[in-house]
């Protein structure tokens, strides 16, 4: 695994930024004799592995000719390239704080098996949200609307079981500190 990764917060005045970034390069070591499970042919998974010399019989299957090595393949869930990038910039309205914000994340393409095949990769994802919030004593109210340009993506598949991210949400907040 190697990689890099930077962060920056900053305010200027009433604009605030935040970043962060980071590149990653993974790759598994080289591993062999893991079984291919998707090849298999129907029942076969039920069955024990064979003796040597014997490749098939009723109560047995041969799985090595679906072993598979999946050395140099990158780790499951480890986007090459992840990001986020924030702005907001603070006014004073009355005794209060308005604070506009919109933040873009980026997530790279990544796979949630072991076995890199097309059925398993999630493609990138590009999210948008944008909020408004008002500090006034101790009080703190927020509209927000996260995937705003609703897009669809996955966010885990589990061999038959595919997750979705969330689509687009629109809501208000309102917290008081004590």
């Amino acid at each position: 695994l190697e990689g890099i990764e930077a962060t920056l917060n900053g305010r200027f005045g009433g604009l605030g930024i935040n970043f962060d970034g980071s590149y990653e390069h993974s790759a598994l070591a080289n591993i062999t004799g893991v079984v291919a499970s998707y090849e298999l042919p129907t029942g076969a998974a039920n069955l024990g592995q064979c003796p040597p010399g014997v490749t098939s019989a009723p109560n047995c299957f041969d799985y090595r000719p679906f072993e598979a090595n999946i050395g140099g393949e990158s780790d499951i869930f480890a986007p090459e390239l992840q990001g986020s990038l924030g702005l907001d910039y603070r006014i004073i309205v009355g005794q209060g704080t308005l604070d506009p914000q919109v933040q873009y994340s980026y997530t790279g393409g990544q796979y949630a098996s072991l076995f890199q095949i097309p059925y398993y990769y999630m493609g990138p994802r590009r999210i948008w949200n944008a909020s408004l919030t008002y500090d006034v004593n101790q009080w703190n109210a927020e509209v927000y609307f996260n995937n705003f340009t609703n897009q669809v993506y996955l966010s885990g598949n589990s061999g038959g079981t595919v997750f979705y991210g969330a689509p687009e949400q629109i809501g208000i907040r309102v917290r008081r500190d004590f």
